[in-house]
């Protein structure tokens, strides 16, 4: 979860960017069974007045290859959307912050319900310094952040099973959370001399009902550590 900043270009010439002084706590937000509010922290480290945007959307069927971000409409029923934020604009003052509450209208999920909260800078308009010709230009710029946000059923758990077939791991989720596999490693075939796996093999997020095939550089027995409802930790190691 990292900070949006929609001027490279002008970066990659050699212009001087002034950039946004907008900042977000935390990046993850989690709801669990019982617990419908929670707070976000907005600030301004600036000397001048940020304006702030929150724009909730609705990730259904994350981790899909059809993924199909659903936004809150105004005049919408926010108990069908399952989320309200309030307040959704903000005017931070210099060197403030504010909280943006989250409130999870939803109870018993079925599975786990996945949103996102881009929080943005609206202001007007920046100045970019040529270095080169000291030459400026007005460029409306859009900064922000994306908070994600989870809505976990009642006993989130999921139901992950991993085999390999010669070089290639499959590895399935069919309960009802999504699981962090972390840490992973690539043992011998008898799951011994353990080395960490590189390549962006090293750590997935595996939503429920999502399955994850990948070829290994080398046969052998694949582990990970298993994070699920950030609470609870699982092991997961190919058969």
């Amino acid at each position: 979860m990292k900070k949006l900043n929609y001027m490279l270009t002008a970066l990659g010439l050699g212009w001087m960017l002034q950039v946004s002084a907008l900042g977000v706590a935390p990046m993850l937000v989690y709801f669990h069974a019982g617990t419908n509010v929670q707070d976000i922290t907005v600030s301004n480290t600036d000397q001048q007045v940020e304006y702030t945007e929150v724009t909730p959307l609705y990730l259904p069927n994350i981790g899909g290859a059809q993924v199909q971000p659903v936004a809150f409409n105004d005049g919408a029923n926010p108990q069908s959307f399952g989320l309200m934020i309030s307040p959704t604009k903000v005017a931070l003052q210099p060197q403030t912050s504010r909280k943006i509450r989250v409130v999870n209208l939803l109870n018993n999920v079925p599975e786990d319900r996945v949103y996102t909260l881009t929080v943005s800078d609206i202001n007007p308009a920046q100045t970019v310094v040529s270095k080169s010709s000291g030459a400026t230009a007005q460029m409306t710029m859009s900064y922000g952040y994306k908070v994600r946000v989870f809505v976990f059923p009642n006993n989130p758990l999921p139901i992950v099973s991993a085999k390999r077939v010669g070089s290639t791991v499959t590895i399935t989720n069919t309960g009802n959370s999504y699981i962090s596999l972390r840490s992973g490693q690539l043992c011998d075939t008898h799951g011994n001399h353990c080395a960490e796996l590189s390549d962006d093999l090293e750590y997935h997020v595996l939503y429920a009902g999502n399955t994850w095939t990948y070829t290994l550089p080398t046969p052998g027995v694949v582990k990970y550590n298993g994070v699920y409802a950030e609470t609870k930790n699982m092991a997961v190691e190919s058969n």
